[in-house]
């Protein structure tokens, strides 16, 4: 609550999928990197109860900056 009055956004990642079931209700919108392999299922279980679940893709290699 206090970091959703201090700032207009706040990003936080984790790879533990057991994570991000428990803190997703916390948050307005998910992203779901789609190259992950458990993407696909936590998307499912997300959307069940969760109204702004997003797949995103990886950007090709040669667009990607160095």
């Amino acid at each position: 609550e206090a970091l959703s009055r201090t700032y207009d956004f706040v990003v936080f990642t984790t790879t533990d999928a057991a994570n991000t079931l428990r803190l997703a209700p916390m948050f307005d919108t998910i992203l779901l990197r789609d190259a992950d392999p458990a993407a696909e299922n936590l998307f499912d279980a997300l959307s069940r109860f969760h109204a702004d679940v997003s797949l995103i893709e990886d950007a090709p290699e040669e667009l990607v900056a160095a």
